[in-house]
């Protein structure tokens, strides 16, 4: 039995993080939400199993880091051989370093390993006390028709699409990102002794893992999932303006790859989707792709990439829109649109002029 953040963990439960441990990094690159959402259900139904999850992933990422010491360490003890590694037995040629997911193949192995590491975890333990996670704080911003792409120090990455602003601040505890209005796709490496919560709208969402679009625009808030599991909940600041009562619990909203939240700011009212999740990541080519979507949003989407104002005029409310766009020319879109739907086009150095009418065609 070993303990992680003062929570005693079973031997028994500690083989079962392990194994999801290596279901999960197997299964990654196939992005099967299934496996994901099995193991997030696992996670959550006892507090002993997310201890032993970031036990495991805490030890894995130690002797990956010192895979020399630690190879030393298990030729002193003459532990490990090579049936440990699936192979026919008779002890490890000298200086051999195997990948530490690749040493536990073998839940045995586990009190074996756990005994060895904690010779260095001592002094590991007491540097990350003195040094910590670097704390940071960065602001990314991006003008019309602008995107941006920016690598965090911990592997994430965040791609910003035009007009999009956010704030980064990471520190000890968690690695937290505050957006202020627009769109970003976020690709977040896993931490288990770091939360990766995004806060936006009222709203936090926070990683289960790994990859999700989110957009915040005209006072309503869109989470799209591509890869992996988000939980959506009430963020602090929502929860202290709100009158529930102090024993009301809000429930997380859950959402796979591809499911999709719409949150309408000015009525709080939520909808939840079944979505062609890379359709709504598209913008990341330049492009915009729809499907039956409102010409009134099709323009707003536009006019984020030009910095002339677009008027509507007429009653443009039942007119819907299919098809693709090409963002490295936005106002040549508006020809386009014009050539397939019931509207006239103006465009002049100052404004472009969006007008319903019914002999257009």
């Amino acid at each position: 039995m070993v303990a992680q953040d003062n929570i005693k963990i079973d031997d028994a439960v500690l083989e079962q993080a392990y194994s999801w441990h290596r279901r999960v990094e197997r299964d990654t690159a196939e992005a099967d939400e299934g496996i994901w959402l099995a193991y997030a259900e696992w996670l959550n139904a006892d507090e002993m199993h997310q201890a032993a999850a970031d036990y495991v992933e805490t030890t894995l990422n130690f002797v990956d880091d010192n895979t020399e010491a630690v190879a030393d360490k298990l030729h002193d003890t003459d532990v490990l051989t090579a049936s440990h590694l699936g192979n026919d037995g008779g002890p490890i040629a000298e200086n051999t370093v195997v990948r530490a997911e690749n040493r536990f193949r073998k839940p045995s192995m586990w009190a074996a390993i756990t005994a060895i590491a904690a010779s260095f975890i001592f002094a590991l333990v007491n540097l990350t006390n003195l040094t910590g996670h670097e704390n940071f704080v960065r602001e990314y911003q991006t003008e019309p028709g602008q995107h941006q792409f920016v690598s965090l120090e911990d592997g994430s990455n965040i791609h910003l699409n035009t007009q999009s602003k956010l704030t980064v601040t990471f520190a000890q505890a968690e690695r937290r990102v505050d957006m202020g209005y627009g769109e970003a796709l976020f690709e977040v490496a896993h931490d288990g002794e770091r939360p990766f919560i995004v806060s936006v709208a009222g709203r936090d969402v926070r990683v289960v893992g790994t990859k999700f679009n989110i957009r915040r625009f005209n006072r309503k808030l869109t989470v799209t999932v591509t890869e992996g599991v988000v939980d959506v909940v009430e963020g602090a600041d929502a929860e202290k303006s709100s009158n529930k009562s102090e024993d009301h619990i809000v429930e997380p909203i859950r959402l796979i790859a591809g499911i999709q939240l719409v949150h309408d700011e000015q009525t709080a009212v939520s909808i939840i989707q079944q979505v062609d999740a890379e359709a709504f990541t598209s913008w990341r080519g330049d492009v915009l792709s729809y499907e039956d979507v409102p010409l009134t949003d099709v323009i707003n989407d536009i006019e984020r990439y030009i910095d002339i104002p677009v008027v509507r005029k007429g009653d443009l409310s039942g007119t819907k829109f299919t098809g693709i766009l090409n963002m490295t020319d936005p106002i040549a879109s508006f020809g386009l649109i014009a050539d397939i739907l019931p509207v006239a086009v103006t465009i002049t150095s100052e404004r472009i002029i969006v007008r319903a009418c019914d002999g257009c065609q």
